[in-house]
């Protein structure tokens, strides 16, 4: 028996409800915002036999009709009724995947006038650019002021306090608006502005705002509040790490057919992973305790998973209703009891047949 370890921590959010509005999901008027622990209903899960929440997201996606999406809609898929009210009911449970933070490392907003001291008069105002960055201890925040120099500052001009600085007024070599980020679940890296790709995850931020928007910090309660995903981006990273997990389950006839089959998976499995960060995080004994926090709740699951496999379970899909489930047992072929005794039925039903043509 491998002895389980306690590796992932961290906390993530979610909405009472959320609706599917112009593609996005989104939280709906009115819904409440929680924070809760992920790791807490996957340790529950593995204690209880019950799923782990990466594959109640498996579930959800084996169990969505996905339609492709009319002429003109802004969106590759559509989904039925029935599988829209799953959809939001699991976002209810478990929250937006993340898919932004999951590939996003440092962002830079527009550089705006502030008061250095912070005092509030607006005597002295210098350009501040605001970065966010993604670091083991969690999203932090931090300014950039230049050091000073004729046209780089304003005075008594405190009705600017706050208003975007224009060019002119930056340096020569002063970094512009953007966003490093990580391609999904490939070791590619690309600086975009922020109407490229971030932008698109805000959709109550109007278009001409995309480049200027004073965009709140990451997982902040006004960055919850705002921050949505479209349906085809979570889809999207559903299937893929779907994908990530059911490549992991090749048999192959020798340690060498095994190894060489796996590699894809594992390095798919590696480059989700990447984003995660190890941070010292306090137990209620008041000693120490080493986690590794991922930004995302993808990225969580990429790490539940890994964490399954390492405890030797193992990734199997089941004989009858196809689902990819992760068994102790190295011969479990069926994910529930239901599905076990379905296929006992088919068996007995078969052994009747051929007795009577007997």
């Amino acid at each position: 028996m491998v002895e389980e370890l306690e590796l992932g921590g961290g906390t993530w959010w979610r909405f009472s409800r959320y609706e599917l509005r112009d593609g996005y999901v989104r939280p709906a008027d009115g819904s409440r915002l929680r924070r809760y622990d992920p790791w807490q209903e996957y340790r529950k899960g593995r204690s209880s036999g019950g799923p782990s929440p990466h594959e109640s997201l498996l579930d959800l996606l084996a169990s969505l009709q996905i339609r492709p999406a009319s002429p003109g809609a802004g969106t590759l898929y559509s989904l039925s009724p029935d599988s829209e009210a799953h959809l939001l009911d699991w976002c209810a449970a478990h929250g937006l995947l993340g898919i932004l933070l999951h590939r996003v490392r440092t962002v830079v907003l527009a550089a705006r006038w502030r008061d250095p001291l912070g005092v509030g008069e607006g005597n002295l105002l210098l350009p501040t650019s605001t970065f966010y960055s993604w670091a083991n201890s969690g999203w932090k925040k931090n300014w950039r002021q230049p050091l000073g120099g004729e046209g780089y500052f304003l005075t008594e001009e405190p009705e600017q306090q706050s208003q975007l600085a224009p060019d002119e007024a930056l340096p020569r070599n002063w970094p512009r608006p953007g966003v490093v980020l990580q391609a999904l679940g490939k070791p590619e890296w690309s600086h975009e502005s922020l109407s490229t790709t971030w932008a698109r995850f805000f959709p109550d931020v109007p278009k001409e705002q995309w480049e200027t928007y004073g965009y709140p910090l990451p997982e902040s309660d006004e960055f919850c509040l705002l921050y949505a995903e479209p349906l085809d981006s979570f889809l999207s990273a559903a299937a893929l790490l779907r994908d990530v997990i059911s490549s992991l389950d090749q048999r192959g006839d020798s340690d060498e057919d095994w190894l060489a089959k796996t590699t894809p998976g594992r390095r798919a499995l590696s480059d989700l992973l990447s984003p995660a960060s190890l941070t010292l995080m306090p137990s209620r004994d008041r000693t120490f305790e080493q986690r590794w926090v991922a930004p995302s709740l993808l990225g969580s699951f990429a790490m539940m998973f890994e964490q399954d496999l390492t405890l030797g379970r193992r990734v199997r899909r089941c004989q009858v209703c196809g689902r990819i489930f992760l068994p102790e047992s190295i011969q479990a072929r069926y994910c529930s009891d239901r599905c076990r005794h379905t296929s006992q039925k088919r068996a007995q039903r078969a052994r009747k047949r051929q007795a009577a043509k007997a």
